[in-house]
């Protein structure tokens, strides 16, 4: 019996010792990588002036950095021997300028160049871009309107401390013949609020960022911006102009694509004089225009429990009506039925989802915007589907792109019209259509809102819908072109912006198979995990069934005596037991 006891004890051991094994080989997989990485790992850096500069260098309170100077970094970082750091965003322009000059900075990037500054820093060989400069006021201030200088008498501008673009300024004043005065802030934060608090009629800032709720009134000539470092530091001015040359080389377009992907096109709006009446007479009435969007579109449209609009197109439309200072409220459709009807009688005097097609808008009663978003479509399939789907299913609605694609892969009765996504993924899980098809996005939330991860979605080769908005043709066209106008201010990369924000999947509940599929490492630690729990459980039951078996526990002692060397009665009656049970079996 001490035999048995040691082999058990010898499993035990083994057992043990595969899950050490187990245990160590997860943490070498799941304990971040950055552990090793010394506290002194900045030591040697590239100290780098990152003071606040909408569009150009943004930070937000968790730390993420974005911008042109950040991209343009980052690129740079590539060519130099040496890892940047970046430090004292909190601080104003012109203290990071007086911090690169006292030697407690390396390098600054964005800077125009002027002859006092030339004298102060040294400035790379080639530009790294050029800025632009605009005139905004506030939106809704009919005051002062642009190109008319009579009105820009005498109003106040605010201006960012050592912004030099304030010499244009001064050049446009002394030619058309107006006075203003110049009111200096420190940061651009303050800058943004003295406008919208109403302390300043004016500011001066750079074309790269976005402006909602400003009007623009000038845009100055783009100057060049360079890197600038500590006069005293040539040898790293060197090295900056050194790995500029080698970003010329490797890539001689990367200052356009850097301007691609971050020039807001017309980001202020300028409004003619009958588009500020139409505003001024909404005003006096005190008028909100009604906007209508579909309650089954997510993510591209749909309601809140609380009955507040939302998706993709609200959120672009509501950054468009917030740059050209339209005030309006959404109409809230309980349903499909209910939003076809307030379209027919005419409720909405703005429609957001709608084709960007004449022939439709016009059945519809409304004239269109300038398009502002395309879509693909997809087709979502069960995953165990095989073969080429003989019957579609569509959520209600307006497809035109769709309609020439299905009138030639499909008779008419093998097309179902269902009045909700949840409805057509329903109908397909129970076979009665082979496929549904959707817009990309509406295809990717319903995919990955399958608690069965059972579907699976693939883009269809047919153009993508254009949409465009709608406006109720008893409407002045001026409200059209004010629409257009807010369409125009927003570029792809602020629209993919908006859209990404809608379609977050870090906030979507996502399915755990889902997940797992999309993170195939997690899945496998998640086996090797189940498999070690297995084994504990084995282990487990072993281990009791040898106590059992062969005697355990504090009373071992008693129990294995009883069993080795009781008395002989009590061993003739267990052979008996043993033998009655033979006989039943």
């Amino acid at each position: 019996m001490p035999r048995a006891r040691s082999h058990t004890q010898r499993v035990r051991r083994r057992i043990f010792a595969g899950l050490g094994i187990v245990i160590a080989v997860l943490a070498l997989f799941l304990v971040p990588s950055s552990i090793g990485i010394a506290e002194d790992a900045d030591e040697g850096a590239i100290r780098v002036g990152f003071f606040e500069f909408s569009g150009y260098q943004d930070e937000t309170e968790d730390g993420q950095r974005s911008g042109y100077s950040y991209d343009f970094l980052q690129k740079l970082q590539s060519y130099l021997p040496l890892p940047l750091e970046y430090v004292d965003y909190d601080i104003s322009f012109s203290d990071s300028l007086d911090l690169l000059e006292q030697g407690e900075l390396d390098l600054m990037a964005t800077i125009t160049k002027t002859s006092e500054r030339e004298e102060r820093f040294l400035f790379s060989d080639e530009p790294m871009g050029t800025e632009a400069t605009n005139l905004t006021i506030k939106a809704g201030n009919e005051e002062i309107i642009p190109g008319d200088y009579d009105t820009y008498d005498g109003m106040v501008v605010g201006i960012l401390d050592g912004n030099t673009a304030y010499e244009s300024l001064e050049a446009l004043a002394e030619e058309k013949g107006f006075s203003y005065e110049p009111f200096m802030f420190e940061t651009e934060e303050e800058l943004i609020k003295a406008l919208d608090d109403g302390i300043v009629d004016a500011i001066l800032v750079s074309s790269i960022r976005n402006t909602d709720g400003e009007w623009l009134l000038e845009t100055f000539e783009p100057t060049d911006i360079y890197v600038v470092a500590n006069r005293e530091d040539g040898e790293l001015m060197d090295l900056v102009n050194a790995a500029i040359a080698s970003m010329d080389v490797a890539d001689p377009e990367w200052r356009e694509e850097l301007a691609a992907k971050y020039k807001i096109v017309g980001a202020t709006v300028s409004l003619d004089a009958d588009e500020r009446a139409y505003l001024e007479g909404l005003a006096s009435e005190g008028r909100s225009l009604t906007v209508l969007a579909s309650p089954d579109h997510e993510p591209y449209s749909y309601f809140t429990e609380q009955g507040e609009a939302d998706g993709i197109f609200p959120a672009l439309f509501d950054v468009i009506a917030t740059k050209v200072g339209l005030p309006y409220t959404y109409l809230a459709p309980a349903d499909n039925a209910a939003y076809e009807e307030m379209i027919a009688d005419g409720e909405a005097d703005i429609v957001l989802d709608v084709p960007d097609d004449a022939e439709t808008a016009e059945l519809m009663g409304l004239k269109l915007t300038d398009p502002y978003m395309s879509e693909s479509f997809a087709r979502i399939l069960r995953r165990d589907f095989r073969g080429e789907p003989q019957s579609i299913g569509l959520v209600q609605g307006d497809y035109s792109e769709l309609v020439g694609y299905l009138d030639s892969a499909y008779p008419a009765d093998a097309i179902r019209t269902f009045d909700t996504g949840e409805a057509a993924i329903e109908a397909l899980r129970a076979g009665e259509v082979d496929a549904v098809i959707a817009h990309l996005r509406s295809a990717e939330s319903l995919v990955l809102d399958d608690p069965r991860g059972s579907l699976i979605y693939t883009l269809l080769g047919i153009p993508a819908e254009t949409y465009a908005i709608g406006v109720k043709e008893s409407e002045p066209d001026v409200l059209v072109t004010l629409l257009n106008q807010g369409i125009a201010s927003i570029d792809s990369a602020s629209a993919g912006s908006v859209i990404a924000n809608e379609t977050a999947l870090a906030e979507r509940p996502m399915a755990p198979l889902v997940y797992l599929s999309l993170h195939p490492f997690l899945a496998g630690v998640c086996v090797v995990a189940l498999q070690a729990a297995v084994g504990v459980i084995v282990f487990l039951v072993t281990s009791a069934y040898d106590k059992r078996r062969w005697g355990g526990g504090g009373d071992g002692g008693v129990a294995g005596g009883r069993r080795a060397g009781g008395t002989a009665g009590e061993t003739a009656g267990g052979a008996a037991e043993v033998e009655s049970s033979d006989g039943q079996r």
